[in-house]
């Protein structure tokens, strides 16, 4: 079990409070909680964090830098949840049904009662004011309503769990995860040399990498399941509330077979690639808009796969007179073994752009932040 669904909201915001005024006995007052409580729960939390927050002085109690560094992720997490009856029991009993798709598979994955789950989310729909779930067939869905709640709910989780790794951080216990959504052509070259040297300078931090399309791993990173996407960029109007951030443009290539009647032809033009089958990404992508403009309009040649592994993509060329339009460095090692060829294409001009995609509120740990220095100086290796 995460360590913050072992904490207080109450007490982290009582913790806030002392370090505004400085003084217990002023932050009681403002928190309607007793002076013992308060020094009860920050001793708690000293606990569990293994770090002192307050150093008290002659005119008051001063955070320690450890505190500054919790409070400013509460503080973001309590503008998500926007709501001070909601507590940490609530957040965890929405996201555990939501993830589960039940109330008796979320017992299973929490060891939770079920009833108590049921209650969380019940008192949580009565807190906010509407109905968080509804029922369809055998499964528990959010409504509408429940599933930006439920978004939030998860972005909160993040800021908290963000802050425990930046208060071990400052203590020289860097630990966590770099939560990584790649698109096709980050894997090929970029990404494994930021995750390469990331690892020589963090080895306890680990790297997960959720592979996919921008469509598939657009809404992890909007709910805090992914900290930054990794491929081509869209246009600001398709983008969506995000940032984005260019790292080089891609100019794709048409490939084909060693041997492929096209390959070490020169000038090719339409007439000579439009009639062969194509292996095209799939619809709406940068790529498959850059392949769409090869062609003159109702001239588009057959497309019988359609496909983004290259693994797929390798072997279908290699089986048979497909054509397909990628990055070179997704099929480098095929190119350097001489296994596919290049085809000279002068009306293929457009370029690609490729970047970092973020929440557009997104506010990175230090580690984040070395991960995305770490990407930017991959660009000219």
């Amino acid at each position: 079990m995460s360590v913050i669904w072992t904490l207080n909201l109450r007490h982290l915001q009582a913790l806030i409070r002392v370090a505004e005024v400085q003084s217990v006995s002023a932050a009681a007052d403002a928190a309607n909680l007793t002076q013992p409580a308060i020094t009860k729960a920050i001793a708690g939390i000293e606990r569990k964090l293994n770090c002192k927050l307050f150093v008290r002085m002659s005119d008051g109690m001063q955070p320690t830098e450890c505190a500054t560094i919790l409070i400013r992720r509460v503080k973001r997490a309590l503008a998500f949840i926007s709501n001070n009856k909601v507590s940490l029991t609530h957040m965890r009993a929405l996201i555990e049904l939501s993830e589960a798709g039940s109330y008796k598979l979320a017992q299973v994955r929490t060891g939770l009662a079920a009833s108590a789950l049921h209650r969380s989310v019940n008192d949580l729909s009565a807190i906010l004011g509407y109905n968080l779930v509804k029922k369809v067939g055998n499964r528990i869905i959010l409504s509408g309503q429940g599933k930006r709640y439920y978004n939030r709910c998860k972005l909160a989780k993040t800021e908290l769990e963000t802050g425990l790794y930046e208060v071990q951080g400052h203590q020289g216990r860097w630990a966590g995860l770099i939560r990584v959504g790649a698109m096709p052509l980050s894997r090929a070259k970029l990404l494994p040399a930021a995750v390469s040297a990331f690892h020589k300078i963090h080895p306890d931090v680990r790297v997960s990498v959720m592979e996919g399309s921008r469509a598939e791993l657009y809404d992890p990173l909007c709910n805090g399941d992914l900290d930054f996407l990794l491929g081509a960029l869209r246009p600001e109007v398709e983008a969506g509330p995000v940032e984005q951030e260019l790292l080089f443009y891609d100019k794709p290539v048409i490939v084909a077979r060693k041997n492929h009647p096209l390959a070490g032809k020169k000038n090719l033009r339409e007439a000579d690639y439009a009639k062969y089958p194509w292996i095209v990404a799939g619809a709406g992508t940068p790529i498959r808009k850059l392949w769409a403009g090869l062609f003159s309009e109702g001239n588009l040649p057959q497309t019988p796969v359609e496909c983004g592994s290259i693994m797929t993509i390798r072997e279908l060329l290699l089986e048979g007179d497909f054509l397909s339009l990628v990055s070179k460095d997704q099929l480098r090692a095929e190119l350097e073994l001489d296994w596919v060829s290049i085809l000279d294409v002068p009306a293929l001009s457009e370029q690609r752009p490729i970047g970092i995609t973020t929440r557009d509120d997104w506010f990175p740990s230090p580690i984040q932040t070395d991960f995305i220095h770490l990407l930017r100086g991959a660009v000219n290796q």
